[in-house]
């Protein structure tokens, strides 16, 4: 089975695309049980399952919505471990330094994908969906949508 995760993530088309349920601010909010603002310290890859990891340590800068803390790692599927690459679109993209708006739910998973995760500009938050095409019928999205901080704060309690 392993090596045909392998065989399969190494074969992967560079324009995949997965498909996702649209979640617009309202039901990541719902979905997720942590939602913060912070930088981005480093990533690193893991193993989960048969599959690859890629975590990110964040510092958070405020918490929106759980138990307020000061470091959090996000989790999402992808990533290269030696000579095994495992693509998946539709994940989120971070570099060190990177100002973000996160969606985790309890186990640190980034809810709906790319979807839950945004870069952050001073006030401005900017959601990347690259590879990402909705179930729904009708639903188009752009590659990128923008709100602000603001706006986002407004959908919690």
């Amino acid at each position: 089975m392993t090596a045909l995760l392998a065989t399969l993530a190494l074969t992967t088309p560079a324009e995949a695309t997965t498909y996702v349920a649209p979640l617009g601010l309202e039901s990541l909010a719902e979905r997720s049980d942590v939602a913060i603002v912070g930088e981005v310290l480093n990533t690193w890859t893991e193993r989960c399952g048969a599959g690859i990891c890629t975590v990110a340590s964040v510092l958070v800068d405020e918490t929106l919505s759980g138990e307020p803390r000061t470091l959090v790692e996000a989790r999402w599927p992808g990533g290269r471990i030696g000579e095994l690459e495992m693509v998946v679109a539709g994940a989120p993209r971070f570099h060190e330094g990177d100002r973000t708006l996160l969606f985790l739910d309890t186990d640190g998973d980034v809810v709906g994908m790319a979807q839950g995760a945004f870069a952050v500009d001073g006030d401005t938050v900017v959601r990347d969906m690259h590879n990402l095409s909705f179930t729904r019928a009708g639903e188009a999205a752009d590659t990128a949508e923008r709100f602000s901080l603001s706006e986002v704060r407004a959908t919690f309690p």
